[in-house]
């Protein structure tokens, strides 16, 4: 049996919410995943999508 997760403790449902009544944080970008030691590839493009809104 897998452990329970916060969301199972907490009982949130887990359909997807209407994107009309959904909000976007952005939260810690910083260059580390860009050029420094946790470098994700294709992460540029999410940069600049993020940076555009």
């Amino acid at each position: 049996m897998l452990p329970k997760t916060l969301l199972d403790h907490a009982g949130a449902k887990l359909e997807p919410a209407f994107l009309s009544e959904s909000i976007l944080v952005l939260i810690d970008m910083q260059r580390e995943y860009s050029d420094g030691g946790l470098a994700l590839p294709g992460v540029g493009p999410a940069v600049e999508a993020a940076a555009a809104l």
